[in-house]
């Protein structure tokens, strides 16, 4: 007995990158290595790079063949001028692997150029193996069991149509390959037990086309021939076929050494299907000591649904009540009938194979007759529903800071174990991007085995503006005696600048406005404090000061009544009014307060001379409110005193000019004697 099982699965792409030539190469430094030099008034050559992307089993060959072999060819065919006319050459792959550069055809001469006119443009396809339109038809090789044939069979274009490649431009432009075959995977096994051993596998198809370069399309033509997939003992063997309707697929197995096929079935389906280009199918067979086939049962078939393939059935199966996925494999319980009579699972009534019976979409129940009913079929579809999404399965999604743009939070969402996004759920979010308490919003919906959709809701909060630079139109200014005013010149975040009165707001204790420097004289300069508090989409505050600096006094803004004065005896002390602005506190000093002495009151300078002789007395003015302390040339008044005679004491030192005192006499006059007791 055998049971198979055709699956679909899309081959993967290759790609041919085309990369124009800058056009202003100089000649004796060409910059594609690939082609010689060219004159500076000829046309600049074009470079082509030719690569492929596969993974496991759908490679262009088998799973061992990288994509391009080191000198094999491939036929680009351009047109140097824009129009429809392409000349072929044949390029050879420059190394072995995925991604190669090609090697321009040798020969200047055969080498394609852009056109020396600035407008023009160049086009280009490409197709594979080069030799595909050498022949009226293409075909497929008979034997593709080695990897050369297999290889050669992979009939495969550049692009659906001809691309244009705008002359001078650096970036590369990629024109992708495309399989204009189908490929069959075929795995074929001896059924355990039965002594046998396979030893050639065969399939029948067509296995010509016709193959038009310019339009990349490939026609099915001819009759079927046999296509020899497998040799050996048994294993995995691929063939490639053309695009072609069928109704059948004939398989022919050898189980020993003899000239014809000792074991052949024709699979049928229910409906006639296409074998497409660029898509995998895959064929599961089992042989058994007397048949080769009875049921197969393909899905996905051009990701159209299932279609059931079922010669010759003659067991019958009761209908299977759908099920749910929930990870584990589904077995109901069946009714098996031949004919009237109900069948027993076991020796002597059937066995079964359940195909696809897990994961969501459509299983199958291929029953095998076993004992008295050994030779009889049947099969069955039921349906694996996708388990419904909870909202318990979707975790809570934490609250988000506002970004300026959409919030994509993370979901997680968990049955029993972690479910992967984008096979089991996908994820859409809302607009998400303004602060607000539940604002957003993330719709969880099943994919695959899993149907449905939650949404869960989010919170937005507002973003801190702690730590954003505020900056303010001034800082640090000089006091003017008029009022001064501060404002905010931007607050950022970063290189954003946030929008006043919808993203920010200058707090009402803020100060914006100061005349003074300081509060008094004697305290340190006011830092005045703006502060502004997030709003709308950002919240919390942040602050900072400006100041007004204290005034340095210049000798132009400190001014005496008067520069000299005498004091005589019996006389009125003398006053000199000192004039500057602010509130500093006024000084004098005497250089000899022997002779003279001071006293300030506000502004006013009152000068007491104390004894004959001269002084000179220094004004000066402290620090105030608004101005520095005075400290330019000092200003300063030149006092004499006179008439300050006394009775001489004993030790006074007498004068020739008739006067004496313990002093040294202003005018210079000489001791003449001293006083003395002669008693």
């Amino acid at each position: 007995m055998k049971t198979t099982i055709l699956r679909y699965i899309p081959l993967l792409l290759a790609a041919v990158v085309v990369a124009a030539c800058s056009s202003d190469i100089a000649p004796e430094e060409p910059q594609n290595p690939l082609f010689g030099p060219t004159d500076s008034d000829e046309p600049v050559p074009v470079e082509f790079r030719v690569s492929a992307q596969h993974t496991g089993d759908f490679t262009r060959a088998t799973q061992s063949i990288v994509t391009f072999t080191s000198g094999e060819a491939v036929k680009v065919c351009v047109s140097t001028d824009g129009g429809t006319t392409y000349t072929g050459y044949d390029f050879t792959a420059a190394a072995t692997g995925q991604n190669v550069a090609l090697n321009a055809p040798s020969g200047d001469a055969a080498k394609p150029y852009f056109p020396a006119g600035s407008s023009s443009t160049v086009k280009a396809y490409a197709y594979y193996p080069a030799t595909a339109a050498s022949a009226a038809t293409f075909s497929v090789a008979d034997d593709q069991t080695t990897d050369d044939n297999y290889k050669a069979s992979d009939l495969m274009y550049s692009a659906d149509a001809p691309q244009t490649i705008t002359k001078g431009v650096a970036a590369s432009s990629n024109l992708s390959m495309r399989h204009l075959m189908a490929q069959l995977k075929i795995t074929a096994q001896a059924q355990t037990g039965s002594g046998l051993s396979i030893h050639k596998v065969v399939v029948s198809a067509k296995k010509s086309v016709t193959f038009t370069p310019a339009s990349g399309t490939a026609t099915v033509t001819g009759d079927n021939g046999n296509i020899v997939a497998l040799t050996g003992d048994g294993g995995t063997g691929y063939v490639l076929i053309p695009v072609q309707t069928i109704n059948n697929v004939t398989v022919s197995i050898w189980t020993d050494d003899a000239g014809t096929a000792d074991k052949t079935a024709t699979f049928g389906f229910t409906s006639t299907s296409n074998f497409e280009a660029g898509n995998s199918y895959s064929l599961d067979l089992t042989v058994t000591a007397d048949q080769l086939g009875a049921t197969t049962a393909i899905t996905d078939w051009n990701g159209a649904g299932s279609v059931v393939i079922a010669p010759s059935g003659d067991l019958s199966i009761g209908t299977i009540a759908d099920q749910t996925y929930d990870g584990s494999a589904k077995t109901p319980a069946l009714t098996v009938k031949k004919g009237d009579t109900t069948l027993t699972q076991g020796d002597n009534g059937y066995t079964v194979q359940w195909m696809n019976n897990t994961n969501a979409g459509t299983a199958y129940a291929v029953v095998i007759g076993t004992g008295t009913y050994e030779g009889s079929v049947g099969v069955a579809a039921f349906t694996i529903n996708p388990k419904t999404l909870t909202a318990a399965m979707v975790a809570d999604i934490s609250a988000q800071t506002y970004t300026r743009s959409q919030i994509q939070p993370t979901v997680t969402v968990t049955d029993g174990s972690t479910l992967t996004l984008n096979t089991h759920y996908t994820v859409s979010y809302g607009e998400n991007l303004n602060a607000a308490e539940n604002g957003g919003t993330a719709t969880v919906t099943g994919t695959g085995n899993y149907t449905g959709s939650v949404v869960k809701n989010f919170t937005i909060s507002p973003k801190s503006i702690s730590g954003m630079t505020l900056t303010l139109t001034q800082t640090s200014t000089t006091y003017t005696g008029s009022e001064i005013t501060a404002s905010v010149s931007s607050l950022k975040d970063g290189s954003y600048t946030l929008v006043s009165t919808t993203e920010y707001t200058v707090d009402a204790g803020s100060t914006l406005t100061a005349t003074n420097a300081a509060a008094n004289a004697s305290a340190a300069v006011t830092q005045n404090t703006i502060t502004v508090n997030g709003t709308g989409n950002y919240t919390g505050s942040v602050s900072k000061t400006w100041s007004i600096a204290r005034k340095n006094l210049a000798s132009s803004d400190i001014s005496l009544s008067k520069s000299s004065v005498t004091h005589s005896k019996g006389s009125a002390a003398p006053t000199v009014t000192v004039t500057r602005p602010g509130d500093g506190a006024v000084t004098a000093t005497s250089s000899n307060t022997s002779v003279a002495t001071t006293s300030v009151s506000g502004t006013t300078v009152t000068i007491t001379g104390t004894d004959n002789g001269s002084a000179t007395v220094t004004v000066k003015v402290s620090q105030g409110t608004n101005y520095n302390a005075y400290t330019a040339s000092d200003k300063t008044v030149s006092v004499t005193c006179t008439g300050f005679t006394v009775a001489p004491a004993l030790g006074d030192k007498y004068y020739s000019d008739g006067t004496w005192g313990n002093n040294t006499h202003a005018s210079g006059a000489t001791v003449i004697g001293v006083v003395a007791w002669l008693g």
